[in-house]
């Protein structure tokens, strides 16, 4: 433990290390509660550099966090999960996947209007056979109306024309003298 507060934890290489002397102490039998106070310093210390360090290799680091040390994860750092962001991850299988797939799960605001649009594609799909949740459709709602500010009729259509998912929500796209908006229907 003292040998990890020697280090700032402000490289990929620091991270991992202190990661694997953190596995070590607590196989070696350290405390629950100081394992899970090293594993906060560590998940918190990789929230700092994501802003100076690419998104890969801030996904990198949570997933080896999370596979070395996932028994002593505080509950305060369990993260409520987004069900929009659970559509879009299957929304984009493993070979489809780009580099704007990865940022956008590092920063969910940097979602561009295609990535919702194919989201809402896969969403359609699944509403034709099951029905989504009320927490599914307020996680929805706000990117259908993202989709609708932008005033791009390419993929205003396309969301009118997903069926499925409109009579899900009991929503219709309309124009207005300010643009597009979302209306009950």
């Amino acid at each position: 433990m003292e040998q990890m507060e020697k280090k700032p934890l402000t490289t990929k290489k620091a991270v991992l290390e202190a990661i694997d002397d953190t596995r070590k102490q607590a196989k070696a039998g350290l405390a629950v509660e100081e394992v899970e106070k090293l594993y906060k310093e560590i998940y918190d210390a990789i929230e700092v550099m994501s802003a100076n360090v690419k998104p890969n290799t801030i996904v990198y680091l949570k997933t080896e966090l999370n596979k070395t040390l996932i028994k002593y994860r505080p509950t305060e750092i369990t993260q409520k999960s987004d069900p929009f962001m659970e559509f879009f991850k299957q929304a984009y299988p493993e070979g489809k996947r780009r580099k704007d797939f990865t940022y956008t799960l590092v920063d969910p605001s940097k979602i561009t209007v295609d990535q919702i649009v194919e989201t809402l594609k896969f969403v359609n799909a699944h509403c034709k056979t099951n029905k989504i949740t009320k927490e599914e459709k307020q996680a929805i709602l706000p990117m259908i109306e993202r989709v609708a500010k932008t005033d791009s009729l390419r993929h205003i259509n396309q969301v009118r024309s997903m069926e499925y998912l409109r009579n899900a929500m009991h929503i219709r796209i309309e124009k207005s003298p300010k643009g597009h908006r979302l209306v009950n229907a």
